[in-house]
């Protein structure tokens, strides 16, 4: 079986090249390719093309018309070579796009797709909800749960890493790791650090995006200065400092309003941490069926309550742990890799 995984080959998402590693493990003949220049430029032979995230082809939010064209002519060229078309449904729609465009590349391409993998059952209902019954008809569509991310260090002590950020010992530590996509998600967090029920309270935010405009950009600084606790920092997180944010906090936020999945729900379980996020797609289901906090998105109540039942989890619990427990037994690579297999032989054209 020849496999092309259509993301960069660098990996700045580890979760592809994870997947990637334990599958090439796993094949008893053929081989893996992980590269988007071998999608847009060969022509050798592939038995599964596997997109990861579509608008990841041409950069993220630099689409237009003739990249579309391109995107489309391509998959119609490997489907032509008898490939059948795999995508991951990482997200719904896409974020750097707009919407009512982006809602067309990912329509276009779900038709000509063959294999649908959903990370969880929530995203088939709202892989329905979105594009119909036709689509959801179209191809094959299985549950294929996100894996355990493995390949992050844990090598920094709470210790090392509360005096990197310049937290006390007994500061009680949430983290919320990513990029902040709106300005309804940085209100978020402020409001969850706001209703955090403890005198010792501190929030780090991993990727704090300050305005180009200069009036938001003192508003934002403003907001900071009055609430002391929130520690920003700008920029993308190099690997080897991701268990430095792990290690300093006690709990992890998922902040967003409208979320099918999140690779930080399986990245807080890797480093054994009590989560919380929105009600809402994977990620809530995840939440529940692990017996962590949800809240519901713009509801303060609800977020209140889930924010200081992950404390008291944090505090009085070994709920961190168990969360690690229980995605190492259930989202172990080679389970997941296995899984991708089967699915991948039920597609092949012979």
């Amino acid at each position: 079986m020849e496999v092309l995984i259509v993301t960069d080959k660098n990996c700045y998402n580890p979760y592809p090249c994870e997947l990637a590693q334990c599958i090439s493990g796993k094949l008893t003949s053929g081989s893996i390719t992980v590269d988007i220049n071998e999608f847009l430029e060969s022509n050798s032979h592939f038995d599964i093309i596997h997109i990861q995230w579509i608008e990841e082809i041409f950069g993220w939010n630099n689409f237009n018309t003739e990249k579309f064209s391109t995107l489309l002519k391509r998959i119609d060229y490997w489907k032509q070579k008898g490939a059948a078309i795999v995508c991951t449904i990482h997200n719904i729609l896409p974020h750097s796009i707009p919407r009512d465009y982006g809602f067309e590349i990912y329509r276009k391409v779900f038709q000509k797709t063959d294999l649908f993998i959903h990370l969880g059952e929530a995203s088939k209902k709202m892989f329905q909800e979105m594009y119909g019954n036709a689509l959801i008809n179209s191809g094959r569509h299985v549950v294929i749960p996100h894996g355990l991310y493995s390949t992050f260090k844990k090598n920094v002590d709470k210790t090392r890493a509360r005096s990197y950020f310049g937290i006390n010992e007994n500061d009680f530590v949430m983290l919320a790791f990513g990029r902040i996509r709106t300005c309804e998600e940085e209100k978020l967090i402020f409001d969850a650090y706001r209703a955090l029920e403890s005198k010792r309270k501190k929030v780090i935010v991993s990727n704090y995006k300050f305005s180009c405009n200069r009036l938001s950009r003192i508003i934002q600084k403003t907001k900071l200065a009055v609430n002391k606790g929130v520690i920003a920092r700008s920029g993308f997180v190099k690997k080897d400092m991701v268990p430095y944010y792990f290690a300093a906090s006690d709990i992890v936020i998922i902040p967003r309003i409208e979320a099918l999945n999140s690779g930080n729900l399986l990245l807080g379980f890797f480093y054994e941490k009590v989560l919380t996020g929105p009600d809402s797609g994977v990620v809530g289901e995840i939440l529940k069926k692990t017996g962590n906090p949800s809240f519901i998105p713009g509801n303060k109540s609800s977020l209140s309550a889930a924010v200081n039942n992950a404390l008291k989890l944090a505090e009085n619990s070994n709920k961190g742990h168990e969360n690690f427990i229980y995605a190492n037994k259930n989202y172990n690579w080679d389970k997941i890799s296995e899984m991708h297999l089967k699915a991948y032989e039920s597609v092949i054209k012979i």
